[in-house]
């Protein structure tokens, strides 16, 4: 069975918080980040002199306040903003109204994404701050990956997710988060030229299969891609071709993988 390719074991690498917390530098999947703060309203009253007294001020519109109320506009916190970009179920189910192809290609992204997923600059970031920067590296790890994995497994195995058939494979891929998201965090610094990145990307769509149950079988391969000649992550999986089968009821939208997939070459 393919094991992810991990950060050597030679190279011991100490959990340092970097020289400012108020620094950030966003370097990994930003197109751009824009902050907002909180909107004023200011009135400018008689040369903008301080009166503790103002007059109210006639309004020929009925309708409105002599004293009217200022109230400054709330500012929406955004949702899950414990974790960076953590997506919601039906922002990663996939739609079967589209070609086997389709649903292929997003099959692989998705399975891909999972593994990867909080392996960003802003995650690396929040490990320094409260109320995370008491945890152990490994600890923090933990945390983070189960909350993108619960969102990633039930988008891709629904109920199915429970089924003792699925959880060898399920606890493969929750293994497999954790060790790439640790050798993301690991390679951080100046003797890195870029954190760790694994990606399974799409090759082709080799064969559609109707099951005698009436679901659907596609067989896919993949290749991998990876940056580990780019930091100390002992070499470079870059290359190497999966085969996998994605099963599903095409009937039922969206798609939710109704047999556990089988890789071959992994």
């Amino acid at each position: 069975m393919y094991k992810p390719i991990a950060p050597s074991e030679k190279v011991k690498i100490e959990r340092s918080e970097p020289a400012s917390k108020s620094k950030k530098v966003f370097i990994i999947g930003s197109a751009g980040l824009a902050l907002a703060g909180g909107i004023f309203v200011g009135i400018n009253v008689a040369n903008n002199a301080p009166d503790s007294n103002p007059v109210p001020v006639a309004s020929s519109d009925p309708f409105e306040s002599a004293n009217p109320v200022e109230t400054e506009a709330p500012v929406e916190e955004p949702a899950n903003s414990e974790f960076y970009n953590l997506p919601t179920v039906a922002e990663l189910e996939i739609s079967t109204e589209q070609s086997d192809e389709e649903i292929a290609q997003a099959l692989v992204k998705t399975f891909s994404d999972w593994t990867m997923s909080g392996a960003t600059r802003e995650m690396y970031d929040k490990q320094f701050e409260p109320p995370n920067d008491y945890l152990s590296l490994d600890d923090y790890v933990d945390k983070v990956a189960e909350a993108y994995d619960q969102v990633y497994i039930e988008a891709i195995f629904g109920e199915n997710e429970t089924d003792p058939a699925f959880q060898e494979i399920i606890e493969f891929r929750k293994s497999q988060h954790r060790q790439l998201l640790m050798g993301h965090y690991q390679t951080y610094g100046t003797q890195n030229e870029q954190p760790y990145r694994s990606i399974q990307k799409f090759v082709s769509l080799d064969n559609v299969a109707v099951l005698e149950d009436g679901t659907v079988s596609l067989g896919v391969t993949t290749e991998r891609e990876d940056n580990g000649d780019k930091n100390i992550v002992d070499g470079t999986g870059t290359g190497t071709r999966t085969s996998v089968d994605y099963v599903f009821d095409k009937n039922l939208n969206p798609v939710k993988i109704s047999s556990p997939p089988k890789y071959i070459g992994q």
